[in-house]
């Protein structure tokens, strides 16, 4: 997860499932992997 990469690329690591309001707490992480295909 945290290591380098040989290639461009986006890691974005975020909060997933339902808030607990009670607890300020999300009980999952979200975890996107992306890399570049082309270049524009």
């Amino acid at each position: 997860m945290y290591n380098n990469v040989e290639h461009a690329g986006l890691r974005l690591v975020t909060c997933g499932g339902d808030f607990d309001a009670k607890r300020h707490y999300y009980p999952s992480n979200v975890v996107v992997f992306a890399t570049m295909t082309s270049v524009a």
